[in-house]
This record gives C-alpha cells, sequence and structure tokens, in this order.
C-alpha cells in the first residue's frame, strides 16, 4: 500500500465511516470514562484509556510501527532500544536482549521475502538461504528426499545416507513393489495362529506334489479320519479293478432295510436301488453317501483296504470298520437310539470321553502327513494305473462341499479336489490344490472343536485359511 508524503493530510474519509468512527471512539471513551477503571501509567506516564490520552494533532501522521520479528539465523541478538512501561506503574521495563532484531532485522526480513517474490515472478526460483528450523528437523528425523544425505543427530542414530527413490520398472507407471521372500518357518507359526483364533486344535499337512517341499504343523500325529477312511477304500476300489479283481459295471441292488443311514446319497432315499460299483464310488466321493460306502466296502474287503494303505507306505493309516460300524459304536457309547440324540446329549459331563468313534487308537485313523503323500501319488499316476487315477482325480474334482477347503480358495481358476471327513467335534478335508501356471498341492488338515455343537462356521472355514496360508507360503518360497 502507498502511504503519503509526511506533512501532508490524508484524503477525508466518506462521511458515513467518519460517523461510524465517531461512534466507536465516544463508545471507547465513554467505557474509559465510567466503566472498569482505567490502569495507572508510570509516573510522568498519562493512564490508557479516558481523557488523559493526549490527541493526535490534525494533519500529523502516527510514527510507523514495525513489529519486531524473529532473528536471521547467524545475526546477533539486538538490544530492544524503547523500554515499555510497566503495567503495575512501577516504573519502565529494563532492556534486556531478546532474538528479534528490531526494526532493522525485520526489514531485512521483508526485503529478503519481496526479493523472493520478485525472484519467482520472473522465472528465476527462490534465493538459496538458510532453511527453517522446522524443515531441519523433518530432515533429521525422516531423511531428505532428493539423495541429499541426512542430518546427523540424535534422531538419525545410523547417520547413514537415505536411499534413493525406487526407480519404476521400464514401461510401467509405478514402482515395482516386491514382496519379501517368507521364511519356511513363519507358516506354521500363521497357521497355529489361525487354528487358535477359530479355537480349535489342528493338523495340517501341505506338500508340492511335484517338488516335495511341505509345511507341515503336528503332520505326525494320529487323527481322526472319519469319512476321510472313503479315500483309501477308493483307491483300493480302482486298484482291483484295475487288476480285473472286479467289475466297475458290476450292478448291486440296495434295499432300503440294508442302507446305511445318513443324510445324503442313497442313504435319504427310500425305495429299492440299484446301481453300479463305479457309480457307487461317485457318490461315496462326490456327497459322502454312507450308504454307498459301506456297499463298496463290503465288495472290495476290509483287509484289502488295509493291505492297499500298507503297499503304498501309509504305516500310520487303519480303517477299523465302514460307517455302519462307527454309528454303531456311537450309539453304544452314548446310550442313545439315534444319531440325533448323539448330538443332543454331547454337551453331558464325560459324554466326549466315553465315545470310542472320537479316539484315534479306537476307531479309523491315519496322520496328516500320510493323506498327503497318497493324494500325491493319484495325482502323480502312481497310487493306480493312469486311467484309473484319472477317474478318481475326476471324483475328487465333483465334490459338492465348498465352504471348507475350497473356501480359501475362491478363484475361478484354481481348482480344488477333495474329501470331507465329519463327526461330534471332528472336520476334516483332505484334498488337492492346482493353480493355473502348473502347481499342485496336496493339502490335508484335521481340526477338533471343544463346543459339541453340530453348527460351528469358524472351525469349517480355518480349514481353507490354514491351507490357504500353507500353500501360499509353498509358492512364495519356491
Amino acid at each position: 500500500m502507498r502511504l503519503p508524503r509526511p506533512g501532508v493530510r490524508p484524503a477525508a474519509r466518506p462521511a458515513g465511516r467518519r460517523a461510524a468512527a465517531g461512534r466507536r471512539r465516544s463508545r471507547r471513551v465513554r467505557r474509559g470514562a465510567a466503566g472498569r477503571p482505567r490502569r495507572p501509567g508510570p509516573r510522568g506516564v498519562p493512564a490508557r484509556g479516558g481523557a488523559g490520552r493526549p490527541r493526535r494533532a490534525a494533519g500529523v501522521l502516527p510514527q510507523a510501527r514495525v513489529r519486531p520479528a524473529r532473528r536471521p539465523r547467524g545475526a546477533a541478538p539486538a538490544v530492544r532500544g524503547r523500554a515499555r512501561p510497566r503495567r503495575d506503574g512501577r516504573g519502565p521495563r529494563p532492556a534486556h536482549r531478546r532474538p528479534g532484531g528490531g526494526d532493522v532485522a525485520a526489514a531485512a526480513r521483508r526485503a529478503a521475502g519481496l526479493a523472493d517474490v520478485v525472484r519467482v515472478a520472473a522465472g528465476l526460483g527462490p534465493r538459496a538461504g538458510p532453511r527453517s528450523r522446522a524443515g531441519a528437523r523433518h530432515r533429521r528425523l525422516h531423511g531428505r528426499r532428493d539423495r541429499r544425505p541426512a542430518r546427523r543427530g540424535r534422531h538419525d542414530a545410523a547417520g547413514r545416507r537415505a536411499r534413493p527413490p525406487r526407480r519404476p520398472a521400464p514401461g510401467v507407471g509405478v514402482p515395482r513393489v516386491t514382496r519379501p521372500r517368507e521364511r519356511p518357518a513363519d507358516a506354521p507359526v500363521r497357521i497355529e495362529a489361525a487354528f487358535r483364533d477359530a479355537g480349535v486344535t489342528g493338523h495340517l499337512h501341505a506338500v508340492d506334489v511335484d517338488t516335495g517341499r511341505e509345511v507341515a504343523v503336528r503332520a505326525e500325529e494320529p487323527v481322526v479320519l472319519a469319512s476321510v477312511f472313503k479315500v483309501p477304500l477308493l483307491v483300493a476300489f480302482h486298484r482291483q479293478a484295475a487288476a480285473g479283481t472286479l467289475d466297475p459295471t458290476e450292478r448291486v441292488t440296495l434295499r432300503p432295510q440294508d442302507r446305511t443311514s445318513g443324510p445324503t446319497g442313497l442313504s435319504a432315499l427310500l425305495d429299492e436301488v440299484a446301481m453300479s460299483l463305479r457309480d457307487l464310488a461317485c457318490l461315496m466321493i462326490t456327497v459322502s453317501d454312507n450308504a454307498s460306502a459301506d456297499a463298496l466296502l463290503e465288495r472290495v474287503g476290509l483287509d484289502a483296504v488295509n493291505a492297499t494303505a500298507a503297499a503304498l507306505g501309509l504305516p500310520g493309516t487303519v480303517v477299523e470298520g465302514g460307517g455302519r460300524d462307527l454309528f454303531d459304536v456311537l450309539l453304544a457309547d452314548a446310550g442313545a437310539a439315534s444319531l440325533g440324540e448323539v448330538w443332543a446329549r454331547l454337551d453331558e459331563p464325560g459324554m466326549l470321553g466315553r465315545l470310542r468313534a472320537l479316539d484315534p487308537a479306537l476307531t479309523s485313523r491315519s496322520t496328516p502327513r500320510d493323506m498327503t503323500r497318497l493324494l500325491g501319488l493319484i495325482w502323480r499316476d502312481e497310487a493306480a494305473p493312469p486311467p484309473e487315477c484319472a477317474a478318481m482325480r475326476r471324483l475328487f474334482g465333483l465334490q459338492v462341499w465348498p465352504h471348507r477347503l475350497s473356501s480359501g480358495f475362491p478363484f475361478d481358476d484354481v481348482v480344488v479336489s477333495g474329501k470331507t471327513g465329519t463327526l461330534p467335534t471332528i472336520r476334516n478335508e483332505v484334498g488337492v490344490v492346482e493353480y493355473p501356471d502348473g502347481g499342485r498341492y496336496a493339502v490335508a488338515v484335521f481340526t477338533r472343536s471343544p463346543l459339541p455343537v453340530a453348527v460351528l462356521p469358524e472351525a469349517d472355514a480355518v480349514i481353507g485359511a490354514a491351507a490357504r496360508l500353507a500353500v501360499e507360503s509353498l509358492r512364495r518360497t519356491g
């Protein structure tokens, strides 16, 4: 703003503004005269406010006051040139040093700022000078981003140079972010945490079908197979079919009173049914039909199933009986008349401990490592001749239950093939996960819950979550 020359009276303000200013001044004078008491000034200095304040002569401009600014870096502190009066009337304040620089320092700062404005307007950029303390502290804390060495101080203990920004990959507009390679020991810890969060005790084994790399969590401990016993039964059936011991197209007639009870497949039907052995095998795997499994086991033989497991190198796998034998033991131990009554009485004290079907030492059992080995033999065409292994892979891929192993891989181009198993407090699934790049991973997850409930979504979902953690670890470390 341009100021008038000294001694020249400025142009008069409009009448409206003069009247408003007069009213404000009169209110201040009245408030100082009749309102709050005036503050006494030092000796020889009139009190502030009211009629004792001298008026400025007409046509005389007040002396320009420059607010003292902060002292520039490197400048010596200046002594305040004028003493201000105390508010309590004890005389003027003593002169003392303060980091301000007075009027000269403020004028220098303003001139420097104006020079910066002129240089920016001319396209020359601001001047190169000392930086602010806040900026220096930020650089000490976080390092410089312009590839210059960071200031060494107590916030930068290492005293290293800041890394330059990552260069983008050729043809890509954003920097390429690389994920650190996971250590093999990290996956079991995360899987254990997932089991713990779901409130279950879990056993897991995952192995790359082609390379043999693995992730294991209590993989050698025996577990209850439940309906997973149908996997070695399927292998024994196809081995006998390939050897010519039985005809897979042989038809079997099943009457309602001869079928094992269950919620799916032929177990839920009311009329007599005639089917081939290979169709019984299909229902046994795809919908876990108990009636079909018992009919097939009767034709193949229990000893043949255990002999097949031993021949394939599965020392921890033993099948004690079929579905009917398992249910009979459950009803006898619980003293119940139906499976529904068994589920209803699971919360009785000592009930779970009396059920032999839940004890790996007294029922059909295996280990997670045995099950992944068996699946790997099927997927590598080593459990039986290639046509029979292909037929078994097809049946595993047609399983209809998506709430366990498949829930961990919700992708259209990832194929999950498996077989579930369920008993009171027991939830299992074994299967193979196949990726579009050719990766094949056999996974076996066995869980036990302390809650005697039939529906427990957390226990079902953790099977897929744990399998996903194991498979992703194998894919990253490979």
